[in-house]
């Protein structure tokens, strides 16, 4: 029976001569890895809505009421197909 190289020897053998670019993006892959095996939920993104709702928790009431304005009758003049 052969003996089987250990993967990490195989992923070292195919990338040693590869530009420093290259490189470089192979790390960026790793980091992205190790942040998705270890720490994944740095990796959740929040929702549209989850966005929307802080940015219209910041606004002020001059803010709101403009908003109001520029959205009045938007069904309406642009309904959904």
């Amino acid at each position: 029976m052969g003996t089987q190289v250990p993967i990490q020897e195989i992923i070292w053998a195919n990338i040693k001569d590869l530009p420093k670019e290259s490189i470089s993006e192979i790390l960026d892959f790793i980091v992205f890895m190790r942040t998705k095996a270890f720490r994944p939920e740095v990796l959740e993104q929040p929702s549209v809505q989850d966005f929307l709702q802080h940015d219209l928790s910041v606004l002020d009431a001059a803010d709101t009421s403009h908003l109001e304005f520029e959205f009045a009758d938007y069904q309406v003049l642009y309904p959904y197909e």
